[in-house]
């Protein structure tokens, strides 16, 4: 089995170390397009991955839909297994394992986790695994448990708190020719074989949440803002609106069940995520997210076999 990881990068020198090193022994090949870095990221990676396929994208700026366009075409070129991932965002759990297993299947989503940071002012360590320095996210779950609850706000001045809503942080991966992907690849028109809930993508766009990610993220606003979707007033988002809704999601990640934990060994632990990912599947199916109660039933059985079959951990 080949698994395949695409990413695009500009200018990503700050995240480039942590996602490099996370994801050189994941995957079998990964290629890079690169958007003209002016600073030290394709240094890194020819320092870091030397094996890794650097390419210059063909697309003169950014622009979503060119993005994906590229994306497609290049899976197009390949075999095996294939996910597209921002260098924000981090694959944890075994999802070789799983594929092996379900070697039948051909496309699953992964669910997302938005990260954010309780501590911005510990002291950034290169050496350490990013998600042991920062281990705090809300699971797309429990977003939704959130949203249905109404404890989430979405109409405070200009917070844009619906960019960073669960079904944003989701991804695919398949193996068919290409994913067929929506503008932004967060949705897609691939059928899938349902998701693989004992692995997630951990997004950290909004953790590390200190000086130097908050310079590289508006430099990457300011760089996009003719792109950017258009909230309550109808103006750009702006960094202090990212700097609002990391806040805001901040209070609700402090219990167990939001905070990634770093040793599910335990089966308990297991069942602890079964029991709440069958109470958020019941909210849901209660606000029409779900088709039918056949769906939800079938849903939640392959959902609970496979957590029982394998462990989540980071």
């Amino acid at each position: 089995m080949k698994l395949n990881i695409i990413t695009h990068i500009w200018n990503e020198e700050f995240l480039l170390p942590w996602w490099i090193r996370h994801h050189q022994d994941l995957a079998d090949s990964v290629t890079v397009f690169d958007y003209g870095s002016t600073d030290r990221s394709i240094e890194i990676i020819k320092d870091m991955a030397p094996t890794w396929n650097v390419l210059r994208s063909r697309n003169r700026s950014f622009n979503p839909e060119l993005v994906d366009l590229e994306v497609e075409k290049h899976e197009k070129k390949i075999l095996g297994w294939k996910i597209a991932l921002n260098t924000s965002e981090f694959l944890v759990g075994d999802v070789r394992t799983y594929l092996a297993t379900n070697a039948q299947k051909s496309a699953f989503r992964i669910p997302g986790v938005t990260m954010v940071d309780i501590q911005p002012g510990r002291e950034i360590d290169y050496s350490e695994k990013l998600i042991d320095l920062k281990p705090w996210g809300i699971d797309d779950w429990k977003w939704a448990h959130l949203l249905g609850k109404s404890k989430l706000d979405f109409n405070t001045g200009n917070l844009p708190l619906a960019h960073f809503n669960p079904w944003r942080r989701g991804r695919l991966i398949h193996n068919k020719e290409s994913g067929q992907y929506h503008v932004g690849r967060h949705s897609w028109r691939l059928a899938t074989d349902g998701e693989i809930l004992t692995c997630r993508v951990l997004w950290f766009g909004l953790s590390p949440w200190n000086i130097e990610s908050r310079q590289r993220r508006e430099l990457q606003l300011t760089r996009t803002a003719h792109l950017s979707a258009k909230f309550g007033t109808g103006q750009p988002i702006s960094i202090t609106d990212w700097d609002a809704a990391h806040q805001q999601l901040i209070a609700h990640s402090g219990s167990p069940y939001e905070t990634l934990l770093k040793n599910q060994d335990e089966l308990a632990e297991v069942s602890l995520c079964a029991r709440n990912y069958l109470f958020e599947q019941i909210e849901l199916q209660k606000r029409g997210f779900l088709e039918s109660n056949a769906l939800k039933v079938a849903h939640l059985a392959e959902s609970i076999k496979n957590l029982a079959r394998y462990r989540f951990r980071i």
